[in-house]
């Protein structure tokens, strides 16, 4: 034995070899080799491949050397995370390093916002097709079924890297946890939201609840209260809480009624849920319109796009997602994490 070695009787690695509480960190860009992975599993620990920037070929490539040496081992993928970029901020950026990249006969002038997923679907391809025994995922949730799929190739599946948003997962803990069919078929097709855009109330006397909610939950005003939406007869004053970064909209309507719910009734308004784009938001009215749910077109409030449906009961709910460029405005609902 090792010095310091322990016994990992009641480790998943014990199945794969692994004497000794070691991992050998999967470093994309080159520094993991296969010669590293199988020295780790030598040592009695476990060496990861680094799936990360790397094609499916050479992937395979190396997949195959470890397997032959006959050690246990796995592979880590990065999963695909959009992140929405400012076409603006973008251009200006391409424009202050033009200068650096015309005295190697570049033209950053010509570039353009580009996607990549780093070869998610054909890594997933070799994976399944030749399963290894361990698959550590990185940056995201796969799908459930992805999941699934690789339990049933005999892999281990592995959660290293969680983004703060999709902490805690709706479906139970990341990694190896089985879903349930139902919960496989329900994400397969679910659009998806990001968290909470803002909250707006209707009250009685904005002025008198502006002071309530500053003073009992810390919340601020942001700049003075404004007319609302044309020709909704909903002045309002927007308040920011800085810790949690959560916006609330206090509106007082002018017509106001004391029946079943609707938008001028004292209590709720609407509950707004922030999406990542308008590419995002395009995709919950496509799914909306599958479902023969009624909808309001995409409109366009100024800072952030929305489309607006009703429950049962006429209760408002919006999908809201605010503009690259206003991100950081004042008035701009945030996207909680």
């Amino acid at each position: 034995m090792l010095p310091g070695r322990r016994s990992l009787t009641a480790s998943p690695l014990t199945g794969l070899g692994g004497e000794a509480p070691v991992l050998a960190a999967p470093m994309a860009g080159g520094p993991t080799t296969p010669g590293l992975v199988v020295a780790a599993a030598g040592a009695g620990g476990l060496g990861f491949l680094a799936g990360g920037y790397r094609t499916a070929e050479v992937l395979g490539e190396q997949t195959a050397r470890v397997r032959s040496a006959g050690a246990g081992f796995g592979v880590n993928l990065f999963v695909p995370n959009r992140v929405p970029v400012d076409p603006g901020a973008f251009r200006a950026f391409a424009r202050a390093i033009a200068p650096e990249f015309r005295a190697y006969g570049l033209d950053t002038a010509e570039t353009r916002v580009v996607e990549d997923d780093d070869h998610w679907a054909d890594k997933l391809g070799l994976l399944l097709s030749s399963p290894v025994p361990v698959v550590s995922l990185t940056f995201g949730l796969p799908r459930p079924s992805v999941v699934a799929a690789f339990r049933r190739a005999g892999t281990l599946v592995v959660q290293t890297v969680r983004p703060a948003e999709r902490t805690p997962d709706p479906f139970g803990p990341p990694g190896d946890r089985r879903p349930t069919a139902g919960q496989e078929r329900t994400t397969a097709h679910m659009r998806t939201f990001r968290g909470i855009a803002h909250i707006a109330v209707v009250v009685r006397d904005m002025a008198a609840s502006t002071d309530w909610y500053r003073r009992v939950l810390g919340f601020e005003p942001v700049g003075g209260a404004t007319p609302g939406p044309v020709g909704a007869g909903h002045p309002r004053q927007i308040m920011r809480h800085a810790d949690s970064r959560l916006v609330l909209a206090v509106h007082e309507p002018l017509r106001r009624s004391g029946d079943m719910f609707d938008a001028s009734r004292t209590g709720l308004d609407l509950f707004s849920l922030a999406v990542a784009d308008r590419d995002a938001l395009e995709g919950w009215a496509r799914h909306l319109d599958g479902l023969g749910v009624p909808r309001s077109p995409v409109r366009d409030a100024g800072y952030a796009e929305f489309v607006s449906v009703a429950d049962p009961d006429g209760i408002a709910w919006e999908l809201w997602a605010v503009k690259p460029g206003d991100r950081a405005g004042a008035t701009a609902p945030p996207v909680l994490t």
